[in-house]
């Protein structure tokens, strides 16, 4: 049984004192541990818990190093080192001084090595591991993972496609290089959902596929640079070029599951950075980025993908969507030397999409249409948004159907021109096509932009026969624009046809024009029957009946656009309703009153050819040949003063 000391005053001269003190000497000489505890329960630094204090403070000091075992030296002091030249490592002496080595030496042949003798205080060893292929595997984090483990997982979340064991070579010069399709494609299968794969710029040129790269998941493509556009055509080629004429660059693959309720989609793709296309501006590739319409019979939905700093040339369509594209967005692309721009067309079980972003973005050396949004003309088109983008040198500008809702807002249109697809080049069209219903609920708004030097500024293609007075819903408004184009708005439509009336399209006072920033009236289609804020409107409605004149005196200085008049019976006899000045023999519209169809409006461009009517200041009537012998009725009058 251990001898349990008293806790007499200091010195103690009890025998139990002296009996257990005996036993700490001989702790405090010969044990290893650093400390002991007294019959106080105090503790205290043993010889070797002294030798380890002095050897951290001589740590703290700094050593001296020496050379070498190989030529041997003299050591005096504790802190003094030796390097081993052999492995690079340093060596302390732990025993008595002065410590003599002769040249030749090594450790276990001047003491060998341990405690008191040579001790290793250097990390060659260990900057020999740490460098090996293990290394990683010796570092760890305080959760319990070495290194090697968050690399390996980290590796797999971000892969160089140059890396092995992908090899890929940018070597492509513009006629000749590696195909790099297999190596990249299995880059992309081996990457996690989240993951990212760089494709670098390399000086030799850019990575050349021969077929479309499948994209399954949600990953970041990121490249090195989109490159620089120059207008020549004949820039170096960088990131990915697609060497197949028949093939996409990439392909989205709409898998089951990846939206909502089990519903097949492709979600969360993002470009980052990249310059992809095909070869030159004569040998295009199918697309830049394109979806696999085959799956699910083409009811899939591509939605959230994100394209920024992406340039697109040398395609046929540098981006085509099919499906239900929701949420996708551009930022800073460029799309160039290509057949058309950006396109999203009806699925053959999906023709919806929207909520589309274009910001910053530049369309340039088109052949066809910048932007076609060719969605379901009669339902939800969607709504897309342009902000500061440049649409240049191309055929067409914005495509869109009558149930698109976009908004364009400090866009750039210039030298948009006729072309081999097109009557007139266009900064914008939109298409009425609907059989029996045009009326749209969907809202354009044109606001802030600049047309320059295009053959129409924007264009609205009234393909419908439908309400062939013009009169249905129509919501546009454009306002804040500098037209610098001959034609700032052209409407067509059917023959026999009026074409727009509708007082929610709304042409802005602070849009500027041809005439030192004043609008020309030759600049806007005489088919504009919208709300013009530019001038002061004027509108005049007349009941007329048997033997009855309706006469009024127009403003002076009334400039008349639109006359109309709408029987409700008609004459018992042939009778020839006029309006005019009937003192003056000036008649601007002609009625046959007997066999008009009634309660349809009659427009003063269908009865007689709408010449130029100058500034009046006139009794206007309504009269008849032969008097009005039973004919009755509504005319308007409509007009401003500018």
């Amino acid at each position: 049984m251990a001898t349990q000391p008293t806790q007499d005053v200091v010195p103690s001269e009890s025998p139990r004192d002296l009996k257990f003190n005996a036993g700490k000497i001989d702790e405090f000489v010969t044990s290893m541990g650093w400390t002991y505890t007294d019959r106080f329960g105090v503790q205290h630094y043993t010889i070797e818990g002294m030798r380890w204090l002095a050897q951290q403070a001589i740590a703290a000091f700094g050593y001296i190093t020496l050379d070498s075992f190989e030529d041997g030296n003299t050591l005096t002091l504790p802190n003094q080192v030796l390097r081993l030249e052999a492995n690079g490592e340093y060596y302390r002496w732990d025993g008595a001084f002065p410590k003599t080595v002769p040249a030749g030496s090594t450790p276990d042949t001047t003491g060998g090595i341990g405690p008191g003798k040579w001790l290793s205080v250097g990390d060659a060893a260990l900057r020999a591991e740490l460098a090996g292929p293990t290394g990683a595997s010796i570092v760890y984090a305080d959760n319990g993972l070495n290194l090697q483990t968050y690399v390996s997982a980290q590796k797999k979340r971000a892969i160089f496609i140059t890396d092995p064991p992908y090899n890929c070579v940018g070597d492509w010069n513009g006629t000749t290089g590696t195909d790099n399709w297999a190596g990249i494609q299995q880059a992309l299968d081996d990457l996690p959902s989240g993951g990212t794969l760089f494709i670098p710029n390399v000086q030799s040129g850019a990575f050349a596929i021969s077929k479309a790269l499948r994209i399954t998941k949600a990953v970041t493509i990121h490249g090195g640079g989109r490159g620089i556009f120059r207008q020549d055509a004949s820039q170096i080629q960088r990131g990915i070029v697609q060497i197949t004429g028949t093939e996409n660059v990439f392909t989205l693959v709409a898998s089951q599951g990846q939206w909502m309720f089990g519903q097949y989609g492709i979600l969360d793709v993002h470009f980052r950075d990249i310059q992809i296309g095909g070869r030159s501006w004569t040998s295009l590739c199918a697309r830049g980025i394109g979806v696999d319409a085959t799956v699910n019979g083409g009811d899939f939905h591509v939605r959230e993908c994100t394209f920024s700093g992406v340039m697109f040339k040398y395609c046929r369509v540098p981006v085509e969507f099919v499906g239900i594209a929701y949420l996708n967005s551009f930022h800073q692309c460029a799309f160039a030397w290509s057949d058309n721009g950006f396109s999203i067309n009806k699925g053959a079980a999906s023709d919806v999409g929207g909520q589309t972003r274009f910001t910053l973005c530049t369309f340039d050396a088109i052949k066809s249409n910048c932007v076609s949004l060719n969605l379901d003309s009669t339902g939800a088109g969607g709504d897309f948004y342009f902000s500061g983008c440049t649409f240049a040198d191309a055929h067409g500008g914005i495509d869109v159907n009558e149930e698109t809702s976009v908004v364009v807002h400090g866009c750039h249109f210039e030298n948009l021109k006729k072309g081999p697809e097109s009557t007139s080049g266009f900064g914008l069209r939109f298409h009425i096509i609907s059989p029996d219903n045009p009326s749209s609920q969907a809202i354009k708004s044109v606001v802030d932009n600049i047309f320059f030097d295009n053959d129409r500024s924007i264009i609205i293609d009234k393909s419908t026969s439908a309400f062939s007075s013009g009169g249905f819903n129509w919501p546009m408004r454009v306002d804040g624009n500098v037209f610098l184009d001959a034609v700032a708005l052209e409407i067509t439509q059917p023959a026999g046809h009026a074409g727009i009336d509708s007082q929610l399209f709304v042409w802005g006072a602070s849009n500027t024009g041809l005439d030192n920033g004043k609008m020309l009236d030759s600049q806007i289609s005489p088919n504009f029957y919208g709300y013009d804020q530019r001038r002061q409107r004027i509108t005049r409605r007349y009941n007329f009946g048997t033997g009855l004149k309706n006469k009024d005196l127009l403003p002076t200085g009334m400039v008349v656009t639109k006359a109309r008049m709408y029987l409700t019976s008609n004459a018992t006899s042939f009778t020839q309703l006029q309006f005019g000045d009937s003192q003056n023999n000036t008649r601007y519209m002609s009625v046959n009153a007997q066999s008009q169809a009634l309660n349809t409006w009659v427009n003063w461009s269908e009865t007689l050819p709408q010449t130029v009517i100058t500034m009046l200041s006139k009794s206007f009537e309504v009269f008849g040949t032969a008097g009005f012998n039973g004919a009755q009725g509504i005319f308007e009058i409509e007009g401003y003063i500018p």
